[in-house]
C-alpha cells in the first residue's frame, strides 16, 4: 500500500515514490522508479508496507511467496534486484534476487519458504511488516517497479481434540 526510501550511506540513487501507490488489480498506479545513471550503480532501499495481512493470531507461519513485475532498462544493461522480509523498516530475512533486461515478472519465495526469518502472526499483521527492495546495475539505466504482491502461507492448529468413548454403545437405525 505504500513505500518510502530508506537511505544507505554512500548510495546517490532514490526512487520516485507518489503515495499512496494505488493498485488498479495488476499494477501500481504510481509506480515507484529510479534512473540508475552510471554503471554499476546501487539505489538507495525501496521499502514496500502497510500490507493489510490479517494471519490469524494462533497460527504458524510457513511461508511468504512475493511476485515482482518489474524492469524498463535501455538496451546494453539489466538490473539485479535484491529482495528481503522488512519489519520496522528493518531487514529480517535472508535475500532473493532476480535480475531482468525488460518487463518481466519473478516469483521469489513459496509456501514452505520462511527466508530464513522468525515469523509470527502479530509480525506479518504489522503494518511496519513489508518487503525491502534494492536495485544494482551494470548500465545507464531507468528502472520501474510495476507491481508487488505479498501471499503469506500459514497453517492453523486444532485446539483440542475430543476422545472417543469405546463404552458408547453404537446404534444403527432403522434396524
Amino acid at each position: 500500500d505504500s513505500a518510502a526510501n530508506i537511505i544507505v550511506p554512500g548510495l546517490l540513487v532514490s526512487y520516485a515514490i507518489t503515495n499512496p501507490l494505488g493498485h488498479t488489480g495488476s499494477g501500481f498506479v504510481n509506480t515507484p522508479y529510479a534512473v540508475l545513471i552510471n554503471p554499476n550503480n546501487v539505489s538507495n532501499q525501496l521499502y514496500f508496507y502497510d500490507l493489510n495481512l490479517n494471519v490469524p493470531a494462533g497460527a504458524t507461519v510457513t511461508g511468504v511467496e512475493v511476485t515482482h513485475k518489474h524492469g524498463g532498462c535501455n538496451m546494453g544493461s539489466y538490473t539485479i534486484d535484491s529482495l528481503f522480509l522488512a519489519y520496522n523498516g528493518n531487514i529480517i530475512s535472508s535475500a532473493k534476487r532476480d535480475s531482468a533486461s525488460g518487463l518481466t515478472t519473478n516469483v521469489s519465495g513459496g509456501s514452505s519458504d520462511l527466508w530464513a526469518a522468525s515469523l509470527t502472526p502479530a509480525i506479518v499483521n504489522d503494518n511496519s511488516f513489508g518487503i525491502i527492495l534494492q536495485s544494482h546495475t551494470s548500465g545507464i539505466c531507468t528502472y520501474s517497479q510495476f507491481d508487488m504482491q505479498v501471499n503469506v502461507y500459514y497453517c492453523t492448529t486444532v485446539a483440542s481434540v475430543n476422545a472417543l468413548d469405546n463404552s458408547t454403545p453404537i446404534a444403527i437405525y432403522p434396524n
